[in-house]
């Protein structure tokens, strides 16, 4: 849920520079702009002694003004930047504090288990009624309930606990963790 909240939260500060192009988020941590990756989420809840149990720390990374005109041939079909949509370049701290205030605001909707969240999180879902195959997480971040093997369905969307909803040929499964592939 850290993940998704980030990934609508940089949506926000981010889409209105550039309205135009469809934004959206690949579950579980990835946010695109114009159909390609223009973003990434990751969380990670450090085990050290001493640090309480409900810290997390969240990495973002955005493509502002690193046009992919630059890039490998190989990103460029994948990859987008900001200044690739708008034509120009943008201003990084301000950028910076608009992210920010809008994770912070985001975040408060998570503590305050506001609908509003879930439902930002599902009309962003980039995967609804597409065709995926997932994949078992890393061996690292498998947990109790974590998909074990792999799955190919059609997505039906995020339900609001965060979990990825998958009709598969045995039926519809919750998937809480795994790296998802869009098969069309």
């Amino acid at each position: 849920m850290l993940a998704l909240t980030t990934a609508v939260a940089v949506c926000d500060a981010a889409r209105p520079l550039a309205p135009r192009p469809a934004w959206g988020i690949k579950w579980p941590n990835d946010l695109f702009a114009a159909g390609r990756k223009i973003a990434g989420v990751l969380v990670e809840a450090p085990n050290l002694p001493g640090l309480a149990r409900r810290r997390a720390v969240i990495g973002v990374g955005l493509n502002v003004n690193n046009s992919m005109a630059l890039a490998p041939a190989q990103l460029r079909s994948t990859g987008v930047a900001l200044c690739d949509l708008t034509h120009q370049s943008h201003d990084l701290v301000r950028l910076l504090a608009d992210v920010l205030g809008s994770i912070e605001r985001r975040l408060a909707q998570l503590g305050d288990e506001d609908p509003r969240l879930a439902i930002a999180w599902r009309e962003l879902c980039i995967l609804r009624g597409r065709a995926v195959r997932v994949a078992p997480p890393e061996p690292a971040t498998v947990g109790d309930s974590a998909q074990s093997e792999v799955m190919d369905g059609i997505c039906h969307g995020i339900d609001d606990d965060g979990s990825l909803l998958v009709q598969g040929a045995d039926g519809r499964r919750r998937i809480v963790a795994g790296r998802v592939t869009i098969m069309e």
